[in-house]
């Protein structure tokens, strides 16, 4: 299967039929085609052959699908580049992925001239949004362009895209996925989130991660793919109340922000039929409060850049009510995917025992090609054809997989492992508290010990004291925080992850053996 096959397909059987829609414009599968065509010849003027590489800079908008398209119809490889980064990070992605050309939002264009001329392969910059001198205006070259598009022959093995990990522990890494792969995750998502051409699909999440291989599943079926550029939770409920949204995509973070929108009961979310989060364990209370909110089928797909979505917790595994086993399986990751085999092992990569703790490998349609320009990552992370996660969890006797942390922020106090979502978990469960983060920090006596960064819901009071004597209820005393730090708001990712090296710097600072 080729990537080009989710544009051509729907091109043939719905033409006339909404494809985008965006807080810009909207295009019907022929439009969306059409743009397709006339972007992939412009590129091909430019000198850009099957093979080079096309960097995406923009937030979510029906232009990522356009050059995707583009790409795929021509055999050029694209690179999603996430737009918070840094100057830095910005320049590393751009240089060490070849990019040839740069599709960017003219909000980014001062920083990057800053360092264009540094940069020896990258040969033109297009621009989105309003001209800037010395760049192409992407809709004028569009305009201009041809709509006939010569046939290019690849293979589905062909490397399509090249999407960079969040870079939370150094530079980003890049990760390569085939024609075959990208679709793979695509039957992936269509399978476990029963998706049809009848979905109206809300894309909330930032599109240049694996977010947009969900999106790319229901354009492929046919589904209008409706679009957010920026995260709103009174955008989201007018969009869902106005447009009938069936189908979303969020990071528990997110869904913690609608359950406590205070406008939410004049929008009507009854809609959506099938919830998928991910890119966070899901804090009890809040899949409380969203169940109440969304009576729909719920989909946890646990995964990341490297293997997409390769775990799942099904729809008939989210009861409320239930026995002790089936409530406990609510704080699962689950089981393995389709097409996807799912293990848990020990060092000597031997499947672990029931209550036993042990890393979480997979192998399937959705693992990496390899990382870019990094052989000694892959061998690293690839063995036998398996990729290792580095997440660290224990399995039932029904092999349903519980995750207990990654591998670099278990804490470790005083000869104890202590996995910081337990405690988490505890925290969320307080009535006062918003979010929560558990670290591990410097500790003269125990090595590390735990301390709990606290944001409170907006009129709440705790104390440190109140804190840590709720965590010493419901948790064994050695688990419970040492100090507790009250603050605005945590450091995410886009995909809503804890940027727990972000919260540790400031305490680890002059350590040379930082542990965790």
């Amino acid at each position: 299967m080729l990537i080009k096959d989710a544009f051509t397909r729907t091109l043939k059987l719905y033409p006339n039929k909404l494809a985008l829609v965006d807080d810009q414009k909207k295009c019907t599968f022929k439009e969306l085609n059409e743009r397709c065509d006339r972007l992939a010849n412009t590129l091909i003027h430019l000198g850009i052959e099957k093979g080079d590489h096309v960097g995406i800079l923009l937030k979510n908008c029906i232009e990522i699908f356009e050059i995707v398209g583009a790409a795929a119809k021509t055999g050029i490889v694209t690179v999603p580049i996430n737009f918070r980064l840094e100057r830095k990070e910005l320049q590393y992605v751009i240089e060490n992925s070849k990019c040839k050309v740069l599709i960017l939002g003219s909000e980014y264009a001062e920083v990057v001239n800053t360092f264009r001329t540094d940069l020896d392969e990258l040969e033109h910059c297009i621009v989105i949004g309003r001209p800037i001198e010395g760049m192409l205006f992407y809709e004028s070259i569009i305009a201009d362009a041809s709509r006939q598009l010569d046939d290019v022959q690849f293979d589905e093995n062909d490397l399509a895209s090249i999407f960079y990990t969040s870079g939370t522990t150094g530079f980003p890494k890049g990760v390569m996925l085939t024609n075959r792969i990208t679709m793979g995750r695509c039957l992936m998502t269509i399978i476990e989130m029963s998706a049809s051409a009848n979905d109206r699909y809300l894309s909330i999440l930032p599109l240049f991660h694996i977010a947009f291989h969900v999106a790319l599943s229901y354009l492929y079926l046919g589904a209008t793919v409706y679009i957010m550029r920026d995260w709103d939770a009174k955008a989201f409920c007018e969009m869902v109340h106005q447009e009938k949204i069936t189908a979303i995509l969020a990071a528990p973070t997110i869904l913690n922000f609608v359950g406590s929108y205070p406008d939410i009961h004049k929008y009507d979310l009854s809609s959506i039929k099938s919830l998928m989060y991910g890119g966070s364990p899901m804090p009890e209370a809040t899949m409380k409060v969203c169940q109440k909110l969304f009576q729909c089928n719920y989909l946890q797909m646990m995964g990341g850049t490297e293997n997409g979505h390769s775990v799942t917790l099904k729809p008939e595994d989210h009861v409320e009510e239930g026995t002790e086993k089936e409530k406990k399986r609510l704080s699962a990751s689950g089981r393995q995917c389709v097409l996807c085999e799912a293990r848990v092992v020990n060092s000597d990569n031997e499947d672990i025992k029931p209550g036993e703790v042990g890393e979480l490998i997979t192998r399937g349609a959705g693992n990496l090609l390899g990382y870019w320009n990094n052989p000694e990552e892959t061998r690293k992370k690839i063995k036998n054809g398996w990729y290792y996660t580095g997440d660290l969890g224990t399995v039932d006797e029904d092999g349903y997989i519980f995750l207990v942390e990654r591998k670099n922020e278990m804490i470790i106090s005083g000869g104890e492992n202590i996995y910081p979502t337990e405690v988490e978990n505890v925290l969320y469960s307080h009535p006062a508290i918003f979010e929560a983060a558990v670290i591990g920090v410097p500790d003269d006596q125990w090595g590390e010990s735990v301390k709990a960064l606290v944001v409170l819901h907006k009129g709440e009071s705790l104390s440190e004291a109140d804190v840590i004597n709720f965590c010493k209820e419901n948790l064994a005393s050695y688990k419970k925080p040492k100090s507790v730090e009250f603050i605005d708001s945590l450091p995410r990712n886009p995909t809503g992850k804890v940027l727990k090296k972000v919260l540790k710097e400031k305490y680890w600072e002059g350590y040379t053996r930082k542990i965790g």
